[in-house]
């Protein structure tokens, strides 16, 4: 036999639930975070491909894209071809 409970929780930090059941199915119907994100908010463009993982983790700010270093060169966007120079 299948129950269906509605729950709302509060404070999305604290879930203190109590089950009768010996075993339960539970969908959260959404994706619930892995844990904090730790690694850096502020990020310079560089010749290598950088990789935020922040993938199911929760942020306590954004994430600031820098612009692209001086010495970098021009880059200029026609609306079809980007060219660094």
């Amino acid at each position: 036999m299948r129950t269906k409970f509605d729950v709302t929780f509060n404070d999305s930090q604290t879930m203190d639930v109590e089950f009768t059941q010996d075993s339960f199915v539970c969908d959260f119907g959404q994706t619930i975070p892995q844990g904090d994100y730790s690694g850096p908010y502020v990020v310079t463009p560089s010749e290598d491909t950088q990789v935020l993982a922040t993938a199911g983790k929760t942020l306590e700010s954004n994430v600031t894209v820098k612009p692209i270093p001086s010495n970098y060169g021009l880059i200029t966007w026609n609306g079809s071809t980007l060219t660094v120079s």
